[in-house]
């Protein structure tokens, strides 16, 4: 009896931590999250217009892009 009041503590510990840990790297990571969704719009619209765009430009350069030439 003692054994499994252990083992459940011991997942339900095990759970707590890697949901903190999962929700912190979420908050970390929103912001570029958002930059690369908005990125990926603008490349979208820039491609169906025939905008000449380097295939290798990152996020904020698309978007500097963007709104130097239509925004």
């Amino acid at each position: 009896m003692r054994e499994s009041i252990r083992i459940i503590v011991f997942a339900i510990i095990i759970a707590v931590v890697c949901s903190g840990v999962l929700f912190g790297v979420t908050q970390f990571t929103q912001p570029y999250r958002e930059i690369n969704e908005e990125a990926e719009r603008v490349k979208n619209f820039l491609i169906a217009l025939g905008a000449p765009l380097d295939e290798n430009a990152g996020s904020e350069e698309i978007i500097n892009f963007f709104k130097m030439n239509l925004g």
